[in-house]
């Protein structure tokens, strides 16, 4: 869970505005334990005012 935002902050601009990141934690025998998702969506809003 730490690890996660940290890794999405490089990766995110490089790639649009929406973003998922999943991570899987597997045990010894492979099978997955946990799993995370930080999910990241951005909106450009054009300023047609000015």
């Amino acid at each position: 869970m730490i690890t996660l935002p940290e890794i999405s902050r490089w990766a995110i601009p490089c790639d649009g505005d929406k973003q998922a990141f999943t991570v899987l934690i597997r045990d010894e025998a492979g099978g997955v334990i946990y799993t995370a998702t930080l999910t990241f969506a951005g909106l450009r809003l054009n300023n047609a005012a000015n």
